[in-house]
């Protein structure tokens, strides 16, 4: 564009200076021109007698000796200059002209009696008694002329007329003319062909600089990949090292869990119905239930990959999780749950459902206009079929659906279009990192689920989850213990129990005790394998912590097989480890801290040989 506007611009330049060129030289021969006429107009008027001009009448011949020597100077102006086309003498009377000299020889008489029009010039010379220079030239009687008046000296009034021919002043302004355009076209050409030129420069300068750009923007977002890379890595590997840490911190801690949850069941157990010795107990069980479930958050946050799906009560989570939001939002924000009038389940991890149900309060709080308005949860069960308006995309089924709906600012259409992109938010710098949702949707999808949005502005936000439906699953006592008290569950059968820690060792021997097994309880994994290698046969069951100093969970179970290659061996864990889970080497995996009632359930499955999935994990 600046080449073309170039161009134009030369061209305009061109142009005008050109145009200024042939006018100053038009106007140069111009003046010229009459500054010749004028000398010659004024010098006839000076060779010419005033008495004798004076004394010429009609009855003078033009022929005659007196009229020729008169009219000389006017005669040898015409033969001097063969552009001048008529020369005479003339008077002004009244509103007349009359004409006296002729400069033409071949003029009969004087036409001093004979009037004629005069013209503005012969006015203004009879008027002024000063020589007068037509300013342009005009039509005349001989053609296109220009005419000069000037008085004779003395002679009252006369004044000579001379008249131009104007064509070969005329046909030098169109040499000029024709001149000038061929500059002008020269010009235009040039400017043209430079336009085109500096078009082309620029053109290339806007590729060049396009590409420039084009590359720095690419090099930018590399860089910026780079970065972000960078920092999922150090996320990733500070995330990891937080994993291995909340692994230790899980193992130790869920042992005290253990201990502190079997001495309180079974202090309620032994404590009467409704003392203040059995509430004690019930509350101190209670607390170390939710320690042992913020464990397993922990362990989730630092290992995603270490999750666990069963059917979930879902009232018991959301109910959970409405009481952290009324704990931690402003006391001006309404948390209501209402809850349905049959239990629905889930097939769900429930940490994992937790932490999305926190993401969704935590945003619909977020959206409410200075931190005032309400929030609620509902939960009910649908089902979606073919062609259902809700849980579009999902297979036809029964499903659980959780609702957080907010009387928020609600989202205008492009950005609910936008919401579960990772990074993508509308908050302000340091109140959310753009993942909470993305998060959110990724978890339920990984459910077999889905979330679907409801919003408009100023009506708030309805998020609806879907959840494949469960039931929950009773577990049957087997035949054999069936209807037998808790003492004669065991039925006197022989258990070894290996654990490092000597209060869970303890704990657990005194509720299998309890139960009617016969325990052998060991603190060293070495004494424990030498006691099963003395009597090969004499244990029914080998339950083994995991990790012990010197020998691992695993390493004993090694070793126990090749010793008695069909004894059942159960695994204790402090944590949970997808490898064990996966091994066939244990007939079950008892995550701590466990409660009394589910330890021995999963106990006697195993030494009854009930079916069931193996290994099977106990929460």
């Amino acid at each position: 564009m600046a080449g073309v506007i170039t161009a134009l611009a030369i061209a305009v330049a061109a142009a005008l200076s050109i145009g200024v060129f042939y006018l100053s030289i038009r106007d140069a021969l111009l003046d010229d021109l009459r500054v010749h006429l004028r000398s010659s107009a004024e010098t006839a008027a000076t060779l010419i007698d005033p008495d004798r001009h004076r004394a010429v009448t009609d009855s003078a011949a033009t022929g005659s000796p007196e009229y020729l020597s008169l009219s000389a100077p006017l005669a040898g102006l015409l033969r001097a200059n063969p552009d001048i086309r008529f020369a005479y003498s003339g008077v002004i009377r009244g509103d007349s002209m009359y004409f006296v000299l002729d400069g033409d020889r071949t003029a009969d008489r004087a036409y001093v009696t004979q009037p004629d029009d005069p013209t503005a010039g012969e006015l203004e010379v009879a008027r002024t008694g000063g020589t007068v220079v037509e300013d342009r030239p005009s039509e005349t009687a001989w053609g296109v002329g220009i005419r000069a008046y000037a008085p004779i000296p003395g002679s009252g009034g006369a004044y000579v007329g001379v008249t131009m021919d104007a064509r070969r002043y005329h046909a030098a302004v169109a040499r000029m003319f024709m001149a000038a355009t061929l500059g002008l076209a020269i010009a235009l050409v040039l400017a043209v062909l430079g336009g085109i030129r500096a078009f082309r420069v620029e053109r290339a300068h806007q590729r060049a600089t396009a590409e420039i750009l084009e590359a720095r923007r690419h090099a930018t977002a590399a860089a910026e990949d780079r970065l972000v890379m960078e920092k999922r890595l150090h996320a990733s590997q500070k995330l990891e090292a937080l994993g291995t840490l909340a692994g230790g911190v899980a193992h130790d801690f869920n042992n005290r869990l253990t201990v502190v949850l079997g001495h309180a069941e079974m202090s309620a157990e032994d404590a009467k119905a409704g003392s203040g010795t059995a509430t004690s107990a019930e509350l101190i069980r209670s607390a170390a239930v939710r320690a042992r479930e913020l464990v397993r958050r922990i362990l989730l946050f630092a290992r995603p990959e270490a999750e666990t799906r069963v059917v979930v009560g879902l009232g018991s989570v959301i109910d959970e999780t409405v009481g952290m939001l009324r704990a931690t939002l402003p006391a001006s924000i309404q948390v209501r749950w209402e809850p349905p009038r049959e239990p629905v389940s889930a097939i769900a991890d429930a940490a994992q459902l937790s932490q999305v149900l926190m993401n969704l309060g935590v945003n619909a709080s977020h959206a409410l206009p200075n931190d005032k308005g309400t929030i609620t949860f509902a939960l009910d069960r649908v089902q979606v079929g073919p062609g259902a308006s809700t849980g579009v995309g999902l297979s036809p089924g029964s499903y659980a659906r959780i609702s957080v709906r907010d009387d928020g600012i609600g989202m205008s259409p492009e950005t609910r279009h936008r919401i579960f992109e990772p990074f993508f938010t509308t908050k302000p710098v340091g109140r959310g990192s753009g993942l909470g949702l993305a998060v959110a949707d990724g978890v339920i999808r990984g459910h077999g689920g889905t979330i679907e949005v409801e919003t408009a502005l100023g009506a708030g936000s309805v998020f609806s989850l879907y959840l494949p439906a469960g039931e929950a699953v009773a577990v049957p006592a087997s035949a054999a213990t069936a209807g037998l008290p808790k003492a004669a569950l065991g039925g006197g059968r022989r258990v070894l129990l290996v654990d490092d820690d000597a209060m869970v060792l303890g704990i657990l021997s005194r509720i299998l005790g309890r139960a009617g097994y016969q325990v052998t309880s060991h603190g060293d994994p070495v004494e424990a394998l030498a006691a099963l290698e003395a009597a090969p046969a004499g244990f029914d069951l080998l339950l083994t912590d995991r990790a012990m100093p010197g020998l691992s969970g695993p390493e004993v179970a090694e070793r126990a097989r090749t010793l008695n290659p069909g004894l059942p061996i159960m695994l204790l864990t402090g944590a949970d480890q997808s490898a064990d889970l996966e091994s066939s080497r244990f007939s079950a995996v008892v995550v701590k801290p466990v409660d009394s009632a589910a330890l021995l359930r999963v106990v006697n499955r195993v030494l009854d040989g009930a079916p069931g999935p193996r290994p099977s994990v106990v929460a």
